[in-house]
């Protein structure tokens, strides 16, 4: 249970309350000379002392819980920021590929297709930005992307059944037959910033 600063608040008033309450005994205790008086006032003085020191234990457990808090959420916040790029990566790496699938069902000119996939993958910088990147339908994105490409509709449909393309740089995996399925590994894809 975490302390809110309201409570700190409350608890630094009572410490304080508590700490006059200390002076007033200490100075009633030492100024008395009867012992009956003395005695009690010992015993008032070591009661308020504990309070004080109860008080204080309590604002430091307070204090250090949310230090612990602030701690804990800031590496969660640090585990959740890295997970949340391995998604965005994720999400952009099946994005390229299957505009890259309808391209290249729909371009025959590799340089126009080239030209289309670079303005996709600058728009694609903006879209990353955006706080439903990651949880967007995928096929919304797609057909949103070949809207903007002006790239067919009825490809942007279907385009998981529509083979990956092999670019001059993907040489090393050109002899390897293709995935007979959409779950296949994908190939590593551009960069795309």
């Amino acid at each position: 249970m975490s302390a809110t600063d309201r409570d700190l608040e409350m608890m630094a008033w009572l410490a304080e309350r508590d700490m006059e309450a200390v002076a007033h005994a200490h100075a009633q205790f030492t100024a008395a000379t009867d012992p009956d008086e003395v005695a009690n006032l010992g015993r008032t003085y070591q009661r308020v002392s504990r309070c004080l020191r109860s008080t204080l234990a309590l604002k430091m457990k307070a204090r250090q819980g949310q230090a612990d808090q602030a701690a804990r959420a800031k590496i969660l916040g640090r585990r959740d920021d890295f997970v949340r790029e391995q998604r965005i990566e994720t999400r952009t790496r099946e994005l390229q590929d299957a505009v890259e699938r309808v391209a290249n069902a729909a371009l025959a000119d590799p340089e126009e297709r080239e030209e289309r996939l670079t303005d996709f993958d600058m728009a694609l910088d903006d879209w990353i930005e955006q706080p439903d990147f990651i949880t967007a339908d995928l096929d919304e994105q797609v057909r949103r992307a070949c809207r903007l490409l002006e790239l067919p509709e009825e490809l942007a449909h279907a385009w998981r059944l529509l083979p990956r393309p092999v670019f001059e740089d993907d040489e090393a995996w050109a002899d390897d037959p293709p995935p007979d399925d959409a779950d296949a590994e994908p190939l590593p894809r551009r960069d795309s910033g």
